[in-house]
């Protein structure tokens, strides 16, 4: 029998994975994008996708690999389990990529019979025919989510494949203020004043 291509999967019973890109892991009902929607355990917020990721994805779906691009941003998250979901809103996936922490996280679950992992942050990727319905929605897991990881994760571009640590706070230049002020709902204005000032 011929293996199903990542890109042709039916969400969720098989995922493309870091570690083994196209074998199949055990099935997570818990990360198709309506339950993460109505889930308490995760927070939200949606965006426009950033100019060179939308250009990426209409590549990618015109050349039926979904699969790649969504290994390709997965695997820039470091530090807490991910998972990149590339979907309509309603119906199958074209791709779902795991990082190797929340891989760890789904196969820890599967021998302990559980009901699947919930991994630490899910990125919704929603290509819609024009660019500026073309949607980011980033969810994280309520009891260990910072306010900065909205920031870090805000407007994923394809313009570099360079990580992003979600175990370390990124440290800012006051030169460079904070994409938290920019696009995170009910961040602070700001953490605190430079010592000195004043």
């Amino acid at each position: 029998r011929t293996p199903t291509r990542p890109h042709e999967a039916t969400f969720p019973t098989r995922i493309t994975t870091m570690a083994a890109a196209g074998t199949a892991t055990p099935p997570a009902p818990t990360l198709s994008p309506s339950s993460l929607i109505t889930n308490h355990r995760y927070i939200r917020k949606t965006c426009g996708m950033h100019k060179s990721l939308v250009d990426a994805l209409r590549t990618a779906v015109a050349d039926g690999d979904e699969a790649e691009l969504s290994r390709r941003l997965v695997a820039r998250i470091t530090g807490r389990s991910a998972v990149v979901i590339i979907a309509p809103p309603v119906g199958k996936a074209r791709a779902v990529s795991l990082n190797g922490l929340a891989e760890a996280e789904q196969s820890a679950s599967a021998n302990q019979q559980a009901t699947g992992a919930q991994p630490f942050l899910v990125v919704w990727l929603l290509l819609d025919p024009t660019d500026i319905d073309s949607k980011q929605t980033t969810f994280l897991r309520v009891d260990a989510a910072e306010a900065w990881h909205m920031g870090a994760l805000y407007k994923l571009d394809t313009l570099s494949d360079e990580p992003i640590d979600l175990k370390q706070k990124p440290a800012y230049r006051p030169s460079e203020g904070s994409p938290l002020t920019e696009g995170a709902e009910g961040a602070e204005e700001a953490e605190e004043a430079e010592p000195g000032e004043g």
